[in-house]
């Protein structure tokens, strides 16, 4: 998982979160099922507003103990 932070106006301030759109790119997933994993309680995120923010740091962590993206997705749809 490595993306740009476009959304911020200068080089030298990191991106501490990560949108919906972004952690879906980076996961290989739609943004819908990212919003659903993250309503759900299964995804570590949070609200602001409207939009759902990550902590691109929790969600590798979320990916290491649920395995790949795809395997975690498939196994929190049985």
């Amino acid at each position: 998982m490595n993306l740009n932070c476009e959304s911020t106006s200068s080089a030298e301030i990191p991106c501490l979160l990560w949108s919906e759109r972004q952690i879906a790119t980076a996961l290989g997933m739609g943004v819908k099922r990212i919003q659903a994993l993250a309503r759900m309680g299964s995804l570590p995120g949070f609200k602001v507003g409207r939009n759902w923010q990550f902590d691109p740091d929790e969600v590798r962590s979320w990916v290491k103990r649920n395995g790949s993206p795809k395997q975690a997705n498939a196994a929190l749809s049985e």
